[in-house]
């Protein structure tokens, strides 16, 4: 056994059935590009039909946005933890050893 020769390589590649497929590459727009033209479309449209003032309807794309809805649940769980876990050692009477250090 040994390493496929430059011809043999170039056939059994061009007989590929995933490489006839994939061989040519498609930039498809994507969900966050469609989203993002989306908001850009409805959004002052709908601020200005509701008589929302300008800044309103930023600060709700500015909230509406995927980074800091991220950021949001990150906190939101992180809080959720703290609290779950208080108030399941509250409940099951829970105490944490403090350990001391010794000299």
């Amino acid at each position: 056994m040994g390493p496929l020769t430059e011809a043999e390589l170039v056939q059994r590649v061009g007989a590929s059935m995933q490489v006839k497929k994939y061989a040519q590459a498609i930039d498809r727009e994507s969900a966050e590009e469609k989203l993002a033209a989306h908001a850009d479309v409805e959004t002052p449209a709908a601020a200005q039909s509701a008589g929302e003032p300008g800044w309103l309807s930023r600060v709700g794309r500015v909230l509406s946005s995927p980074r800091v809805q991220s950021v949001l649940t990150s906190i939101v769980r992180t809080a959720a933890v703290a609290v779950t876990t208080k108030v399941t050692r509250d409940v099951l009477g829970v105490r944490r050893e403090r350990t001391t250090r010794r000299s």
